[in-house]
């Protein structure tokens, strides 16, 4: 065999290789889009149409046109999750406020008002277990919004976004006594304009604790839950078992973080709930492990298991007196399809679920060609037909 000719072969071998893994690797993208095609998307407000419920909000305001489908990069649920997590917006040019709260605590409030006086109203944006208003998905939402006519608060957590620690307080997915002293405060500074609230992971969580609580007495217009726990002790197994435990221990290590910015505060959390921090965060190695020792033993909690139970929102759905659109992905890592509750929007006509099959936790990319995320399509529907309705009252 002449050099040509082993030239000749050597490279058909290669050429060889790459055609079967070009064909594997289409194969694969093949099936994973057909997996996402033939579940694409399941409204399960569906049951109450079929109840003769009016169903005019549904129709009037558009949100089953735009359907989800995950981009050709980015097609897993644990893809998706992390992809949004690691993108970065440009930060926007937010106006700060600290407030202060009834127990001494204090809170940042990020804003951005709409430059027109007859705007449509106000999106308060309640973000994740430690997230703040520079996240890529808080930045996509008030983007969003503004772009809309709407005006924007980010209500973030105590002891973040460079907020100190006035008490020996941090947050948890029920709190919503913080939640409902800055939607007072807002509501005292735009009296006149309506209020929607927007809540992430923990912080719908927090928001569906304080809407389903409030009842009637409610003084939002609207609300959107993007992949909410719905049951917080079942949600908090599979985060725990997902991906070898990842996920729990990724999540420790954020919450870890968030609480060392807070050194000065160590001698008074150790006097007021007998936390020994600079030792029990040496041994915290998963969520669990956090929410046990730390989160649970602050608030009162007799244990873990009774702050999981006593936090989720599940049995407070059906006192929830307003509209409000819950967007989830049946793909989540972080919480999986089962936390889901179907039967409590059969029962409740203020509640809407939008279950797409893919999409991850708080991921939606339909492109890696922009950074804005696909729930904000529908959201930002739901809240232009509820500010309409309501304009169509006065």
């Amino acid at each position: 065999m002449n050099y040509f000719q082993k030239i000749k072969t050597a490279s058909g071998k290669n050429y060889s290789s790459i055609f079967k893994f070009t064909g594997l690797f289409i194969a694969y993208k093949s099936y994973c889009m057909y997996q996402h095609d033939s579940a694409d998307q399941i409204i399960s407000y569906k049951p109450i149409m079929e109840d003769g419920r009016d169903n005019t909000l549904v129709e009037d305001s558009g949100l089953l046109v735009d359907r989800f489908r995950p981009s050709f990069l980015v097609l897993s649920g644990l893809g998706q999750s992390i992809y949004g997590a690691t993108r970065r917006g440009k930060r926007p040019g937010y106006q700060n406020e600290l407030l202060k709260l009834p127990d001494g605590g204090q809170i940042r409030l990020q804003s951005i008002i709409h430059p027109d006086n007859d705007n449509k109203g106000v999106v308060v944006i309640i973000p994740g277990i430690t997230g703040d208003g520079y996240k890529n998905y808080v930045i996509n939402t008030a983007k969003n919004s503004i772009k809309n006519g709407y005006s924007v608060y980010i209500v973030n957590h105590r002891g973040l976004c460079d907020t100190p620690l006035s008490t020996p307080l941090t947050y948890h997915g029920g709190s919503s006594f913080d939640t409902k002293a800055a939607l007072e405060h807002i509501v005292s500074e735009h009296p006149d304009q309506p209020i929607y609230g927007v809540g992430y992971s923990l912080g719908s969580n927090i928001l569906g604790n304080y809407i389903g609580e409030e009842g009637e007495n409610c003084i939002l217009s609207g609300a959107a839950l993007v992949c909410c726990p719905f049951k917080t002790d079942e949600a908090s197994k599979k985060v725990e078992s997902s991906n070898f435990g990842l996920i729990s221990r990724w999540l420790a290590r954020c919450c870890k973080k968030t609480i060392q910015k807070h050194e000065e505060m160590y001698p008074l959390f150790l006097q007021e709930h007998n936390i020994e921090l600079s030792s029990i965060l040496k041994e915290i190695k998963k969520l669990r492990d956090f929410d046990d020792k730390i989160t649970a033993k602050q608030f009162g909690y007799s244990c873990v298991m009774d702050y999981y139970q006593k936090c989720s929102i599940v049995s407070k759905m059906k006192n929830i007196k307003i509209k409000t659109l819950f967007i989830s992905a049946l793909d989540d890592p972080f919480f999986g399809p089962d936390v889901i509750p179907h039967s409590e929007f059969q029962k409740n006509e203020n509640l809407y679920l939008i279950a797409t099959s893919g999409g991850g936790h708080v991921g939606f990319h339909d492109t890696v060609l922009s950074k804005d995320q696909w729930h904000n399509k529908p959201m930002i529907k739901f809240f232009n037909y509820l500010s309409s309705s309501e304009s169509r009252m006065f």
